[in-house]
């Protein structure tokens, strides 16, 4: 059994590439594929395979970074025992592997498991699943391949076993490894998603997912140059900044930039967000605004 789900290709029509994959598992994973992506839940290796999209109701899993679906180990139950299940994206290198450029794997993950023994992971392939590597834990034949993998902004690692509490979400960059692994245009690359349980029941919520996004470029995304994309206020601001966003209900993510070119606040919002401030040192920052499209910056100053 193979379920198919939406992908978004965005692109810009200007004269660098720019390829951005977006899956938001609406639409209960129907309708076709595009023509660079595939999704499969693997139901070959395990025919009992307990990864459903939809919107999830259990203990801790309620609700969704995108409303209304996410893809979970089970919808309504506790995921299985003695259990490995898995879901691959089929993905075309495009031109950030062949030229060095952007390219990345980021998503937002909510885990309720057994720590240790009941855990996540991912994998990747460079020869359509002949041998995977474990982007967690492996070091890709040798110490110097291993650093092409990067985590988030201090190369913190996500934890997919134990208790979030919470949406996180995560980022690996792993530019120049195109060349390293000798990829070309068009090849297959896979990414696989598994959650793995042992033989004791706990009566935990699992693993779940929600908009995996894939970017494979050569250049980076649109910036917006109307500084009234974006609203801030007050300037200079003191315990709250007050955020807004003149294009409504559009997913974007928002971080809070230091002096010292330091991400030190990082969210996912639609339309607007009032930030606390207390934590932060007075001192002049920026606020950048970027979806799958655009970006732009906003300047202020915290002052106690």
């Amino acid at each position: 059994m193979k379920y198919s789900i939406v992908f978004f290709l965005l692109f810009s029509s200007i004269c660098y590439s720019q390829n951005i994959y977006e899956i938001s598992f609406e639409n209960n994973g129907f309708n076709e594929d595009d023509i660079r992506h595939e999704f499969f839940i693997d139901t070959i290796s395990n025919s009992k395979n307990c990864w459903r999209i939809g919107k999830p109701e259990k203990n801790n899993f309620k609700t969704s970074v995108s409303e209304p679906n996410s893809i979970v180990t089970d919808l309504s139950f506790e995921y299985p025992t003695n259990d490995t299940s898995s879901f691959i994206i089929y993905h075309k290198a495009d031109d950030g592997f062949m030229n060095g450029g952007f390219l990345y794997l980021e998503a937002d993950y909510y885990v309720n498991s057994d720590t240790l023994t009941d855990f996540g992971q991912i994998d990747i392939s460079f020869d359509k699943g002949k041998k995977w590597f474990n982007m967690l834990t492996d070091s890709i034949y040798n110490d110097s391949i291993k650093s092409y993998f990067k985590f988030n902004w201090n190369n913190e690692k996500p934890v997919f076993s134990g208790e979030s509490n919470e949406w996180k979400d995560f980022k690996v960059n792993f530019e120049g490894l195109g060349k390293i692994m000798n990829v070309n245009w068009n090849d297959t690359i896979l990414f696989r998603f598994s959650f793995i349980s042992d033989n004791k029941q706990t009566n935990k919520d699992g693993l779940m997912f929600d908009d995996i996004r894939i970017e494979d470029a050569d250049e980076g995304i649109l910036e917006l140059k109307n500084n009234n994309f974006i609203n801030i206020y007050p300037d200079p601001a003191n315990e709250k900044l007050n955020y807004e966003c003149n294009s409504k209900n559009i997913p974007h993510k928002i971080q809070l930039i230091n002096s010292l070119g330091q991400v030190v606040y990082e969210k996912k919002v639609m339309n607007g967000e009032v930030i606390d401030l207390r934590n932060f040192p007075s001192g002049n920052y920026q606020l950048k605004y970027s979806d799958n499209k655009h970006y732009t910056f906003k300047s202020f100053v915290i002052s106690h």
